[in-house]
């Protein structure tokens, strides 16, 4: 058997100096999600694409990110249109309207400047859509191909200025490279330096070339050099465009990694997890069906993994609270989390089992002894590996998943409290797990508050994702000086040493992986107990690391703008 990579000590992420001199660079980055606005938010991609403009403005660079008004950001106080720009040409019979938008308090930065663009098709007044399993995609891979061209019509026409960059963040903007490679309108697109940055391979976006109204033909049927009835991958020039596994579907993340002058992901570990195929055997999650690509790619020195960075702002105090404090302030929340809950009734049980609990005082003994803690979303890539069967030698007999051998592990010493919502048959495993294990607390919703004291207050943090390719959680919790149980993946790999500031695990198989997992919350929660010197070393080690985002944009500026062309 192959040796854990678990166990073997990882070096410091090096934190390059600032760059010396940084050549005046006007970036504009295109994104579906950007937290420097308020409601402007889903995912970590939104704090990437909040974090990273400051940085590069810091470092001298001018930054514009765009991203669709979804038929409200533009109407949020202190918008207004875009002083000054010039008129955008009528799509599909109406024009679009730029404007800039006040960054939220403490997300201002000069330098940055924060645009959304208004459209009938861009109203669909949520960010993503989730459509039937037989369309996926469709709602929102329409809304972002009229996003790009829109973008693509505003670049022309001279609404940013000259640019010198562009900046495109996942499959919503690799439409953007389809009009820039077929379109002759576009063709000066060609001529910018274009990056492209994958949050997470596994969201690709794929639609049909033609034959659906949510289909490559039907947004942009003026694209010339296409073979729209051809159904196959034979070598010709549309074949860019096409997906190896379905022919006759377009890919815009494959079209990105294809045509971008810089493929970006965000550490350098899950550079490369994608080179490698999939392997469900193994739990492996690699390049989710493009791996050959992202092989062409790095052979051309085209691919560069550079880690993710974390904000730690001066003299912020972490919002530490005890048990007492911490049970308190959910109990408070429930009420808000159970009316926005878009079905209330699935709420009541896991709602109720919380109530209970957060009024038990041995609980709360409990959990001043030992708390961990788990913030994240109820999705295959972050939960499977809880819900993955231990070994019947691990467990005294089959069919119990890694979570719940870690909380019978952990018995009456300590109490896990876990927000996440998401995929409904992940919310009932788990709602189920808190109804039968007294020290499980299952919020079943997300509250930004809660979340902030769980990275601040508890003792050990669990991140068993399958696959991540870089991963927000991790830093935050050791931000505040929490110790991380992770999987050693991705960036998660990256950003921790396994004994040194934080513990990790890996395995050959799935289920070797849980009962790793199990073991080295088992071996946190031991530590924890019965070695205070050396858990208060752990734990300054974790709270003493910086991922800074000035590392980043100074990687930004080496391996993805320059050269310009």
């Amino acid at each position: 058997m192959k040796k854990s990579v678990a166990g073997k000590k990882r070096a410091p992420v090096p934190q390059p100096a600032p760059a010396k001199t940084v050549p005046p660079l006007r970036i504009l980055m295109i994104a579906a999600e950007n937290d420097a606005i308020p409601r402007c938010k889903v995912g970590g991609v939104a704090d990437v694409v909040r974090d990273a403009p400051r940085a590069l403005a810091a470092a001298g660079c001018e930054v514009i990110v765009l991203t669709p008004s979804y038929g409200y950001l533009h109407t949020a106080p202190g918008a207004a249109k875009c002083q000054n720009a010039p008129p955008l040409p009528s799509h599909a019979g109406a024009v679009p309207v730029l404007y800039d938008c006040p960054a939220k308090p403490g997300a201002a930065s000069a330098g940055v400047r924060n645009v959304v663009v208004d459209h009938p098709l861009l109203r669909s007044q949520a960010i993503y859509v989730a459509d039937s399993a037989d369309r996926p995609f469709a709602t929102d891979a329409t809304k972002f191909a009229h996003f790009c061209r829109i973008a693509g019509d505003a670049i022309r026409a001279g609404a940013f200025g000259k640019v010198d960059c562009l900046h495109l963040h996942d499959w919503q903007t690799g439409f953007l490279f389809a009009v820039r490679e077929f379109h002759p309108d576009f063709a000066f697109l060609r001529g910018i330096r274009t990056a492209f940055t994958i949050h997470n391979l596994a969201y690709q976006g794929v639609r049909p070339l033609t034959g659906d109204d949510s289909s490559l033909q039907a947004w942009f049927p003026d694209l010339e050099g296409v073979e729209w009835s051809r159904g196959t991958v034979a070598p010709h020039r549309d074949s860019v465009l096409r997906d190896p596994r379905w022919p006759a579907c377009f890919n815009p993340m494959l079209a990105a990694i294809r045509l971008a002058d810089a493929v970006h992901v965000v550490s350098p570990t899950y550079a490369q997890e994608v080179l490698l195929p999939n392997d469900l055997a193994t739990g492996r999650c690699g390049g989710e069906g493009l791996d050959q690509d992202m092989r062409n790619a790095a052979a051309a020195g085209r691919l560069h993994g550079i880690l993710n960075g974390c904000e730690y702002p001066a003299g912020r105090v972490p919002p530490k609270l005890d048990a007492a404090q911490l049970f308190g302030n959910v109990r408070d929340l429930l009420p808000s989390l159970f009316q926005s809950a878009p079905d209330e009734k699935r709420r009541w049980l896991p709602h109720i089992t919380v109530l209970a609990r957060l009024l038990d005082p041995s609980l709360i003994a409990r959990a001043d002894k030992l708390l961990l803690t788990c913030v994240t979303r109820a999705a295959s890539q972050k939960v499977d590996l809880m819900r993955t069967p231990v070994s019947e030698s691990v467990a005294g007999k089959s069919g119990v998943s890694a979570l719940e051998q870690i909380l019978r592990d952990l018995g009456d010493k300590g109490v896990l409290v876990m927000i996440s919502s998401g995929d409904h048959d992940i919310e009932d495993f788990l709602t189920g797990l808190a109804v039968r294990h007294t020290n499980l607390i299952f919020i079943n919703g997300f509250a930004a508050p809660i979340a902030d004291a769980l990275y601040a207050s508890g003792d050990i943090f669990l991140m068993p994702s399958s696959f991540e390719p870089c991963g927000i959680a991790q830093m935050l919790a050791m931000r505040d000086g929490q110790v991380v149980v992770a999987h050693a993946t991705g960036g998660l790999k990256d950003t921790i040493r396994d004994g040194t500031d934080g513990f990790l695990f890996s395995g050959e198989s799935l289920v070797e992986k849980a009962d790793r997992f199990a073991a080295a919350v088992r071996k946190a929660v031991a530590m924890k107990l019965s070695d205070a010197e050396g858990w208060a070393k752990i734990v300054a080690n974790a709270k003493a690391v910086r991922f800074e985002w000035s590392r980043v944009a100074n990687e930004y500026i080496a391996k993805l703008y320059l050269p310009l062309k």
